[in-house]
């Protein structure tokens, strides 16, 4: 039975391991949306299952029965996962707790997304444009190319007086490789700070909100 009720939200499992995947390197509206609506169906489905004080009672009975003494090792720390995996679900809440749970459940999953979403965008906002050949000291020649290259590409600098363009991508190697401490802060602190005030997409009251309602979970589940 144990295995039977894991195997019950494969396909699930997997289509949510695609869209998780595909909204981490796709930025697009379309995907957030889609997103969206596969965070109120999972929610619409755990809420929803009539059979689930059913499902836990005969898991439980199953857990208590004389043929869990001739499992393996493996198999008994499954079953005891699995057990402990349908108590974080609110298998052994009351109905109305399930749907408070799947509530609290959906509107952190709507906020992960959003946060992904502030923190992509950005991350490909961010930009630095360098003028000043010394502020690179350090930085290797194919480097250098590759950045006055993409500058080009932008409409800024030109052979005669290139301008050298760092993205999120590229800040990484000028804060390994940099000589002048300036530049490397200033690349160290456009990478990292996605997603903060500083970015014009401020993930600090999604986090706020993000731990009370973790707090409310915990609290729920005992």
């Amino acid at each position: 039975p144990f295995l039977a009720c894991y195997k019950a939200d494969e396909n699930l499992r997997q289509v949510q391991g695609y869209l998780y995947h595909l909204s981490n390197v796709v930025a697009s509206p379309a995907w957030q949306q889609a997103l969206g609506r596969m965070h109120s169906i999972v929610a619409m489905h755990k809420s929803s299952s009539h059979a689930a004080e059913q499902v836990w009672a005969t898991l439980q009975a199953a857990a208590q029965a004389p043929f869990m003494q001739q499992l393996s090792a493996e198999q008994r720390l499954f079953v005891q996962r699995m057990l402990t995996d349908l108590r974080h679900r609110g298998l052994e809440l009351p109905r109305e707790k399930r749907a408070e749970l799947a509530a609290i459940e959906l509107e952190l999953r709507q906020l992960g997304s959003r946060f992904s979403s502030n923190t992509q965008a950005a991350s490909k906002r961010w930009r630095l444009v360098i003028t000043d050949r010394w502020a690179l000291q350090g930085m290797p020649e194919p480097w250098l190319k590759q950045a006055a290259a993409a500058a080009q590409a932008q409409g800024l600098g030109t052979e005669r007086q290139p301008a050298w363009l760092i993205t999120p991508a590229t800040a990484g190697d000028v804060v390994r490789c940099c000589g002048v401490e300036e530049t490397r802060h200033r690349c160290w602190l456009g990478a990292t700070s996605a997603g903060t005030a500083l970015s014009g997409a401020d993930n600090e009251p999604i986090i706020a909100r993000t731990m009370e309602l973790r707090h409310q979970l915990a609290t729920l589940l005992g």
